[in-house]
């Protein structure tokens, strides 16, 4: 045996605990195992490193000395220590001058003690989620009971960089995913408020379900709470729910200003639901008034939503068939009265295609209830047959197609027409080629469409599907992608078309253009270099000499920096500016610090309408970071400024204080 190692196994009298020792030096004398030397204990539960183990068979106990280190396999312990006590038999232990991890922190103390599997029992103690080398942030503590499910603490003094600036006597707090206790509130003020508190409050209540209540104060403005709950059917079925009351002071406030007054609720609300079982959708979301989500949210992607739906669909789908019901609800928040909705109850059905001899054969069913308040309302019922018939010549495949259009309508007056009945007959071809040139692989696709559709008609408008109009044009669509060693770094689109009806609605207003050709498109994206990508979108109409849309942006990312510059353009057909936006996002992100700009300019009305520059600094386990944030309500003609302080401890949930909001 080498003098350097010796390996003796030690079977346990009850054989589900098997023992394994390797250590520089091995003996044994009164019943007792005496490692010296490297030692290494291996346990289905632990793994033990020490200096000297003295192990005792009968009652199943260990004693380490020295450097010691013991690990649970499950990962729930790994400590360092000069001294440990296991009792493999009743899972006990206790180590002293502890540093490791316990759970999800990193922990260093006096002592630390196992009272079962998952619960521990510390003194003088500190505790952080910082990394041990980095202990920027961390708790120390007098005394603190550790499970799987709380820590629970005496003595609490929370240190920043060793500087104490926070202390509590008692303390609880969740540990893990999905703990119940208290989550982090939001504290500040406004223009509107001297005080604003919110504090949420977390309530697991079982594994597939839970509850967060939060409690909103302020001392100006409406206070209410939320209770929103959720609930896991399966990975895909599920039900989350929420309901928001508020109770605004019984006279509108100076938040009110430059609002339609019919508007002012003094009991405000959202109720909100997504539920999904099977083939099964429902959803409902609604607010008592247009600017609930302006008054009551601090997040500008939820303060600025435009409108909110709610809905029901159902399935029904086999080899054969796909039947469809869907019943849809939009609330416009744009609207200051709070009154336009729009309901459209749909049965669907569409018979998938079946081949019969050479050729396919599909059908479509559908019946929509058009309810719009401030617009036209009526019944539709569409039915559209069609066959076709594909093939493949050479380099060339071929697609006819010949579909009946038929839609009926039921509606008040004699302005339209009830029935609408038309034959689309349709040729596509189609032609690929591909080649490779050295490290570089080019796709080509070759698009022909001819469309031929007789008949014109005075039918309603309530969707495109009602869009019933003569056609004879012939249009061609480019597609092409350049790669490099399998990565995209160049792709091109093109389409145009020849109208022999010489008429053809412009793309931006739908205003009729007595010409021939019709509108060019063009989308190219370009990505020469890793991190540099360039993407442009343009409709152009040759007739008239419009750029009628144009989109786009030049994109640059590295690891410390993000630069996005992007153009919005739209033009009717007089040559009118509908719209023309630029917009900028910049950020930096160092080792430590971070910063960044986002900018928003209408070239139209020649305002800044958005713009937010923030900076911070990030810590091991913690960061800070100022944001302020400027926005243009045309409502109010004004600007809304605002200003918050952001905070994120032990990596936990961002806190963020609003300071001001004028």
């Amino acid at each position: 045996m080498a003098p350097y190692l010796l390996i003796l196994a030690v079977l346990l009298a009850l054989p589900a605990f098997p023992l394994e020792i390797l250590s520089d030096s091995l003996t044994s004398r009164r019943g007792e195992v005496i490692a010296e030397g490297r030692v290494k204990v291996f346990h289905h539960e632990y793994v033990i490193e020490a200096d000297r183990v003295r192990y005792i068979p009968q009652k199943e106990e260990v004693f380490a000395h020295g450097k010691v280190k013991i690990t649970r396999r499950d990962g729930s312990l790994s400590v360092k220590g000069s001294f440990g006590y296991v009792n493999l038999k009743e899972d006990r232990a206790y180590f002293l001058n502890v540093d490791g991890k316990l759970e999800k922190f990193y922990v260093s103390a006096e002592r630390v003690e196992q009272k079962a599997k998952d619960k521990y029992l510390l003194q003088k103690a500190q505790i952080t989620t910082c990394p041990p080398s980095k202990k920027e942030l961390k708790v120390c503590i007098s005394k603190a009971s550790l499970g799987r499910k709380y820590l629970y603490s005496i003595g609490n003094s929370l240190r920043f960089f060793n500087v104490p600036f926070v202390y509590l006597p008692v303390a609880l707090f969740p540990v893990g995913e999905r703990r119940s206790g208290l989550l982090l509130p939001m504290i500040g003020s406004n223009t509107y408020n001297g005080l604003i508190y919110r504090q949420p409050i977390y309530w697991v209540i079982d594994r597939d379900k839970d509850l967060t209540l939060t409690l909103d104060f302020r001392d100006k403005q409406a206070k209410g709470a939320e209770l929103e709950y959720r609930q896991a059917y399966s990975d895909k079925d599920s039900l989350h729910t929420s309901l928001s009351l508020y109770k605004e002071p019984s006279s509108p406030g100076i938040w009110w200003k430059g609002r339609d007054s019919s508007s002012f609720r003094e009991n405000r609300y959202r109720f909100a639901l997504k539920f999904k079982k099977g083939k099964l959708k429902v959803g409902v979301d609604t607010v008592s008034d247009p600017f609930f989500l302006e008054d009551v949210y601090f997040s500008q992607s939820r303060r600025t939503l435009p409108y909110l739906t709610s809905y029901l669909s159902y399935t029904m789908e086999n080899e054969l068939y796909l039947a469809s019901l869907n019943l849809r609800r939009y609330q416009d928040l744009t609207s200051q009265v709070n009154r336009y909705s729009f309901v459209a109850p749909q049965l669907g059905f569409y018979l998938k295609k079946k081949k019969i001899k050479w050729f396919y054969f599909s059908l479509s069913a559908e019946y929509t209830k058009f309810n719009e308040d401030s617009a036209l309302k009526g019944q539709r019922f569409k039915l559209d047959p069609e066959i076709s018939l594909p093939f493949r010549f050479r380099p060339f495949s071929f697609y006819f197609s010949l579909r009946s259009i038929n839609n009926f309508y039921r509606l008040s007056g004699d302005d339209y027409d009830k029935a609408v009945n038309a034959l689309l007959f349709e040729n596509r071809t189609y032609t690929f080629k591909s080649f490779k040139l050295g490290d570089y692989f080019i796709s080509n696709t070759l698009e022909m469409v001819y469309a031929f559709q007789p008949g014109k008609f005075n039918n309603p408008r309530f969707d495109r599907l009602d869009v019933v109009n003569k056609r004879n044009d012939l249009s061609f669509r480019y597609r092409g992608t350049l790669l490099r060693r399998g990565r995209v770094i160049a792709s091109l689109f093109m389409s145009a078309g020849y109208n022999y009806l010489a008429s053809y609605r412009f793309p931006t207003d739908n205003e009729i253009v007595d010409k021939n050709w019709l509108p060019v498109r063009l989308v190219a994206s370009v990505n020469l270099f890793e991190g540099f990508s360039y993407y442009q979108d343009l409709t152009y109409d040759p007739n008239l000499a419009i750029l009628a849309k144009s989109t786009g942006y030049l994109r640059y990312s590295a690891d410390k920096y993000y630069l996005n510059l992007g153009f919005v353009s739209t033009r009717n057909s007089k040559k009118e500016k509908l719209s023309e936006q630029l917009s900028f996002d910049g950020r930096w992100k160092g080792d430590n610090f971070f910063s960044g700009l986002r900018l928003n300019y209408d070239m139209k009305e020649k305002k800044l309408l958005y713009r937010e520059v923030y900076a911070g600094y990030r810590g091991s386990c913690w960061s800070l970071s100022l944001i302020l944030r400027s926005t243009y309500y045309g409502l109010r003609e004004d600007y809304v400024n605002e200003l918050y302080l952001g905070i994120s401890i032990f990596d936990l949930k961002s806190l963020v204080f609003p300071i001001s909001r004028n």
